[in-house]
């Protein structure tokens, strides 16, 4: 049996639109994660340079990194003589 031409032609027509539109939503959520992993890369990277820093306080200094608590966490707790400082801020920010 021998489907006639028009009926092929509006098979393939279909399936290149669906493989267009399954082409173009996979890459736009791709774009999507990598938008996502690079603002958890410059959030990782800004903490840790904060971190290296801060480890070269005096003794007298305590430092606390990424604490967490009920409703969040902060990413550095200072105490010493001068007090007590925290510091938490967005991947954006960095």
């Amino acid at each position: 049996m021998q489907l006639p031409l028009i009926t092929l032609v509006l098979i393939f027509a279909l399936a290149g639109a669906v493989l267009v539109t399954t082409t173009n939503w996979l890459m736009r959520r791709a774009d999507q994660f990598e938008k996502a992993r690079l603002s958890w890369r410059r959030g990782a990277q800004g903490e840790l340079s904060v971190g290296a820093l801060l480890a070269a306080l005096p003794d007298s200094f305590y430092v606390f990194n990424d604490v967490t608590f009920g409703f969040g966490n902060v990413d550095h707790i200072v105490i010493g003589p001068t007090g007590m400082r925290s510091k938490s801020k967005p991947a954006a920010e960095w």
